[in-house]
């Protein structure tokens, strides 16, 4: 049974819909409209549990936010089953090249470690709009212009959020993992 809620989160994803979708089709540098419409579901019924009247200002960045994660997750599945002799479809693909990795597993470790404490530090920024630029930026390589697209921010306000984002992020870094910082200025 619906309620004012349901209605709510209804009427703000049907409002966002058109940019969450050009978010994703970006993120997964393809036109295929069933691996948007996929990650579109998929955002649909992960964020509604979660959704609270409160987070209506900033449905956009909270829709675009579950959006990228969703994608991230999809590329790194689709990464996987390459990497392991399957198509998209869990196939048996064709004959393939993997990229030799010159690290070592403790190089590789490391590697990963900084990763999962970056995106702690970025979960740990205050507001949506800051995650959502740095995570853009960040992780998945885009430029100004391109975030300016997807979010629909002047690219000035891009670089400014960017600026403070990572000061704060270097902060909160060093605060709680001062190796990393210390291993960073090492180098």
């Amino acid at each position: 049974m619906r309620n004012e809620v349901d209605d709510l989160f209804l009427s703000l994803f049907r409002q966002h819909r058109s940019f969450v979708r050009g978010l994703v089709r970006k993120m997964l540098r393809s036109r295929d409209p069933d691996d948007v419409e996929d990650i579109l579901q998929e955002t649909f019924i992960k964020c509604r549990p979660a959704f609270e009247p409160a987070k209506a200002a900033t449905a956009r960045y909270w829709f675009a936010s579950c959006a990228q994660r969703n994608a991230i997750n999809r590329i790194r599945r689709m990464n996987v089953a390459y990497k392991h002799g399957m198509n998209r479809d869990g196939l048996e693909a064709g004959p393939r090249e993997v990229p030799q990795r010159d690290l070592d597993p403790e190089s590789l470790l490391l590697r990963k470690e900084r990763v999962r404490i970056i995106g702690e530090a970025i979960d740990a920024l205050e507001h949506e709009k800051s995650r959502a630029i740095f995570r853009l930026w960040f992780m998945d390589g885009l430029a100004f212009k391109e975030i300016s697209e997807v979010l629909g921010i002047p690219k000035g306000t891009i670089g400014s959020t960017l600026f403070r984002s990572k000061t704060k992020i270097e902060a909160w870094i060093s605060e709680r993992h001062p190796e990393i910082i210390a291993a960073r200025t090492a180098a």
